[in-house]
């Protein structure tokens, strides 16, 4: 992070940022479990106010100086993805399994596998910046895998078919 000093704002700007980001999805989550109900006007509501958690968050990283250049971002990027993929998810699966909760489990492996793919498109975005083909992405929608271009018939990590994956756009 940039030029503030380790200060109560700064401390502030952090928490500001998590909980509009945190907000942000629950929103989205909201908006998508009201769309299912039949509730269009309110599950626009909820992604409008996703949208508003959304410019809060990204104007705590603006003055917190954590918003970069694209290389800068993409290797900031690759280190997260892969501390979350080899440090923190890997924790988290062997303390569910500790405590017998398999979905979390479940949850959290699929998580630790995917942080790898995340990594490694990074990755090949940076090594390739200048000279990337244009493409679409997709995302599971159960494991959270990504790929550019068409996805697979059926997800490697969770087994979800490939019809049912969200085109990026």
């Amino acid at each position: 992070m940039a030029q503030l000093q380790a200060t109560k704002t700064e401390a502030n700007l952090l928490r500001s940022f998590a909980e509009e980001a945190q907000l942000n999805r629950y929103h989205l989550a909201y908006a998508r479990q009201a769309e299912m109900e039949g509730y269009p006007q309110v599950s626009r509501l909820f992604r409008a106010i996703a949208e508003s958690a959304t410019v809060h968050a990204n104007a705590a990283l603006r003055v917190l100086g954590a918003i970069r250049d694209t290389r800068a971002n993409l290797q900031g990027a690759i280190a997260a993805e892969t501390r979350a993929g080899q440090e923190m998810y890997p924790e988290m699966v062997q303390l569910a399994d500790q405590e017998g909760i398999r979905t979390a489990r479940v949850a959290f492996d699929y998580a630790r596998q995917v942080e790898r793919i995340h990594a490694d498109l990074l990755r090949y975005s940076l090594e390739h910046l200048d000279e990337l083909p244009s493409g679409e992405y997709y995302v599971c929608p159960v494991c959270g895998n990504t790929v550019l271009g068409r996805p697979p018939d059926v997800c490697p990590i969770c087994g979800t078919p490939g019809s049912a994956w969200m085109r990026v756009v």
